[in-house]
């Protein structure tokens, strides 16, 4: 059976075309996404990523030289939640 990668897809080649699978961590996934241009909930964490602690990875993120913003957004609810970016500069 084959399996389709695509782009953003965790893996390498290792030998003789041998595909490994590779899990990165929430704080890689969580950057690249930011990297790519898109914002961030913690519903999306939890949905793209499995991720329970965004605000946490966040914090991590930021200590680590990430310039992430920060957006309160109202949700359809009238819940006020976190919106997360990256500053482009």
């Amino acid at each position: 059976m084959k399996t389709k990668l695509k782009v953003g897809d965790n893996f390498r080649i290792v030998a003789d075309g041998l595909i490994l699978i590779t899990s990165l961590s929430h704080n890689d996934q969580i950057r690249s996404y930011l990297e790519s241009g898109k914002t961030l909930t913690a519903m999306d964490a939890l949905n793209n990523f499995g991720c329970w602690n965004l605000k946490g990875r966040i914090h991590e993120l930021r200590q680590s030289g990430m310039n992430i913003k920060t957006d309160m957004i109202t949700t359809a609810t009238g819940k006020r939640i976190g919106k997360y970016s990256l500053i482009k500069e």
